[in-house]
């Protein structure tokens, strides 16, 4: 079994782990996170289509189940969509929460234990590496282990550019 825990003892502490390789383009990812101790504001996800540990989108969730995503440019983070509140998202310590992103060109679709949250469009960054991370936004610790990655390739040419219309019988 192999599984990712990150941990952080620090007020304001920010904790990262990026694959090397491989580089991804379109892709469907899926991983299970599972949060051991957290504080409401404390914050944890998935680092995507990472150049490298200052130059990547982030999908945030928070221990009182609110997500966004982020692009991160040189440290600097711009809003791509702001913070959505969610049933689906089980919030608090002990909480397990399947998250999944289908990433396809400009095309983002994030889902949440089956349930696609929200989607955006974004064209900065098109491929790189994924990884987790967590943020301890109040008092520490903070712990969120991340287990079960799976990711699949897209086919560009099985994606359909639009909906069929359905022939009349």
């Amino acid at each position: 079994m192999d599984e990712l825990t990150l941990a952080v003892a620090s007020q304001r502490a920010y904790l990262i782990s990026l694959r090397r390789t491989p580089l991804f383009e379109d892709f469907y990812l899926e991983i299970t996170a599972k949060v051991s101790l957290c504080q409401s504001e404390d914050q944890y996800g998935l680092l995507l289509r990472a150049a490298d540990e200052w130059n990547y989108y982030r999908w945030v969730m928070t221990c009182d189940g609110r997500t966004r995503l982020e692009r991160v440019q040189q440290g600097a983070f711009v809003v791509v969509q702001d913070w959505i509140e969610s049933p689906r998202i089980l919030p608090g310590a002990l909480a397990e929460n399947r998250l999944a992103v289908w990433m396809f060109g400009k095309e983002m679709r994030f889902f949440i234990n089956d349930l696609e949250i929200f989607s955006a469009r974004d064209p900065v960054w098109s491929e790189g590496v994924v990884g987790v991370f967590v943020r301890a936004a109040g008092e520490p610790p903070l712990t969120v282990s991340f287990d079960d990655l799976q990711v699949w390739s897209l086919d560009r040419t099985q994606i359909p550019t639009s909906t069929p219309v359905p022939a009349a019988p």
